[in-house]
């Protein structure tokens, strides 16, 4: 196979790939950032704030509405869903200061409403972002260590959840019940 590029200095599997799969260059990168923003609001006040632009703060959309999100270095982990569907609770951890464990205390106490935007963010301009996803949780408990604070995150859902109890097939509500194994659904 020939190319039409200029010889160039290739490793092993450089060449390969291009014999292989017919690319004579290389192609240009791309260079992706992602961040956070979290909107935490409780009765007449809100506080919102991004750890991806240490620069100052940053303006998010919000669905039609937007907001400077001031910087706070933090962390947000956990989001998945259970095979059922349900969301499990998420975590955001800030640093361990004087200021912080007051206002996670009384976030926890108050149960503060967080939504928090996974964004993906332009590297040369942070107000040039994009929101890819919201998650609308509740905090409900949360804790420190020597080196952060963390405030857990619980679905909205899942609240709802923990006051219904969930149903079970019995006669009463489908009438009567199968006894074989033969059943498909």
């Amino acid at each position: 196979m020939s190319f039409s590029a200029a010889p160039r200095d290739f490793d092993g599997d450089s060449r390969w790939e291009e014999e292989r799969f017919g690319v004579a260059r290389s192609r240009a990168s791309i260079t992706m950032a992602f961040g956070q923003g979290v909107l935490l609001t409780t009765r007449g006040a809100s506080y919102a704030f991004q750890n991806f632009n240490v620069g100052g703060p940053t303006r998010i959309d919000m669905g039609g509405k937007s907001r400077n999100f001031n910087f706070l270095p933090f962390t947000y982990t956990g989001v998945s869903l259970s095979r059922s569907g349900d969301n499990v609770s998420t975590e955001l951890a800030v640093p361990n200061t004087e200021l912080t464990r007051p206002w996670a205390l009384n976030a926890i106490e108050g149960g503060w409403l967080g939504k928090v935007f996974n964004l993906e963010v332009d590297c040369n301009d942070a107000s040039n972002n994009r929101v890819m996803y919201t998650y609308v949780g509740q905090v409900t408990a949360g804790g420190w260590d020597q080196a952060a604070v963390i405030l857990k995150l619980n679905s909205v859902l899942d609240a709802v959840e923990a006051e219904v109890p969930w149903q079970t097939l019995n006669r009463n509500n489908v009438g009567r019940l199968p006894v074989s194994s033969n059943v498909r659904l």
